[in-house]
């Protein structure tokens, strides 16, 4: 499958690059994680619109570089998704794509219920563009089954509670495993707003800079390009206007490369920041902890 050109770029632009709202988390906010290799999670709120949505791998953010399903109801956010990942080659018409999800609510009433939006949303997708598709529940190895069961949680729960931990260094284990599902998805949510304020402004930045170049080069090309029209219109010689047209080209082709680079080397400035920040905050709490 073909990958969109910026995917080294992208990785580095945030761990957990996130489009949020500011609306606070409802009481009946949902978990949900999708990986189809994209792989993302969203948070829903109990009139099923999408509040956060996350990337957990490279794919991801690649596919939600250009896309923020935020304020939408699941099932238009899944149409959106599977739209724009077909659009980037994650979606193999001639394979049947097997999405893994995984549905965290407040109760099995609302996991259910929302489990089903995804699952009529995913379905309704992939019929629209009549593209086979197997969705399937998230499947965990007996290591980590285990390992959630010494601490009484199911595998889904302990997954949430390792996404709390990492969104929140000052919480402890025990606390975590004491928390409600509400609870630890707020935990989730917070982190990823923070983070997407970063990922936003850089984003922005981005377009801004990579605007700037076509707007600097496109009208030059496009006059070229209507010179040569005319030059074999008139059967005149056009070896000359088609080897500055190339040269053009090339230098806006390394134009947006320098636009590239310099959000690569942003990101990472910035993820290095989000990382220290991460480790300091965690540093801080445990010299707080009484030492045995």
């Amino acid at each position: 499958m073909k990958k969109f050109m910026f995917a080294s770029m992208l990785f580095l632009v945030l761990t957990l690059a996130a489009c949020t709202s500011k609306t606070e988390a409802e009481p009946t906010s949902t978990y949900i994680t999708m990986d189809m290799n994209p792989a993302v999670s969203f948070i829903i709120d109990e009139e099923d619109n999408v509040i956060l949505i996350n990337a957990l791998n490279e794919d991801g953010e690649i596919l939600l570089f250009n896309l923020n399903v935020v304020g939408h109801g699941v099932e238009q956010a899944l149409e959106m998704i599977i739209e724009e990942a077909g659009n980037l080659g994650f979606i193999d018409p001639e394979v049947e794509t097997v999405i893994e999800i995984e549905v965290i609510g407040k109760d099995v009433a609302i996991e259910n219920a929302a489990r089903a939006k995804v699952e009529t949303g995913l379905s309704k997708a992939f019929e629209a563009r009549e593209l086979p598709v197997q969705v399937n529940q998230r499947a965990y190895d007996e290591d980590f089954i285990a390992e959630a069961q010494q601490k009484g949680l199911t595998a889904r729960e302990y997954r949430l509670v390792q996404q709390a931990l990492y969104a929140n260094p000052e919480l402890t284990m025990d606390e975590a495993v004491e928390m409600d599902t509400t609870e630890l998805v707020e935990q989730v949510r917070e982190h990823g707003q923070k983070v997407s304020e970063y990922a936003i402004a850089l984003k922005d930045d981005f377009l801004a800079a990579k605007q700037e170049v076509f707007e600097e080069y496109l009208p030059q090309i496009e006059a070229l390009e209507a010179q040569i029209e005319e030059a074999v219109a008139n059967e005149e010689p056009t070896e000359e206007l088609e080897a500055e047209l190339e040269a053009l080209q090339q230098e806006m082709k390394d134009a947006l490369n320098d636009v590239v680079s310099d959000l690569v080397e942003q990101a990472k400035a910035i993820r290095d920041l989000i990382e220290q920040e991460h480790q300091d905050r965690r540093s801080q709490f445990e010299d707080r902890i009484p030492r045995p």
